[in-house]
């Protein structure tokens, strides 16, 4: 399961200032993990989709 380092490391972030949002998108994904595919292993493709994820909307942020 992907973590906030994980994140931020995936991200190339070292301050702490979005930390609180990220977190937020964490959670979101494996909320959307759960609702597609059910309780799930702990893979790394399954970490790999997710990281990708959050980095999908930390970096669209702004657009909406």
């Amino acid at each position: 399961m992907i973590k906030l380092s994980d994140v931020k490391e995936f991200l190339n972030i070292d301050y702490d200032d979005n930390d609180r949002y990220l977190l937020s998108l964490i959670d979101a994904v494996k909320f959307r993990a759960r609702t597609v595919i059910g309780d799930f292993l702990n893979t790394p493709e399954l970490d790999n989709a997710m990281l990708n994820d959050v980095a999908a909307m930390y970096q669209n942020r702004g657009d909406g």
